[in-house]
């Protein structure tokens, strides 16, 4: 997935997110890749579209490469559509997934 303005680019793993505790005991990965990270984290805040409930930020660091990306685990606590906000460096940008 892109973002709208192709900021920011994320690969999921595996193939579908689950919300809330998985039974296979894996987490929701995703690698963002950005055009320019700066060295700064990558903040990710979750919020619901349907319902406004939100997930616990996370921030993941500027440890991995090559090149610019932040592998991560984004979990939400519930299923649904749900609206990603991230932020790294100056740049910010708005993604929606689907929790199944």
């Amino acid at each position: 997935m892109i973002d709208a303005q192709d900021k920011i680019v994320g690969v999921i793993f595996p193939e579908a997110l689950i919300a809330g505790e998985r039974s296979d005991g894996a987490s929701n990965k995703i690698l963002w890749i950005v055009k320019d990270r700066n060295d700064s984290h990558l903040a990710v805040e979750a919020v619901a579209t349907e319902s406004s409930k939100e997930a616990p930020l996370v921030t993941f660091p500027p440890n991995s490469g090559p090149g610019e990306m932040y592998p991560s685990s984004v979990d939400v606590p519930e299923p649904g559509c749900w609206e990603l906000t991230l932020s790294w460096a100056s740049e910010t940008a708005v993604v929606e997934l689907i929790y199944e």
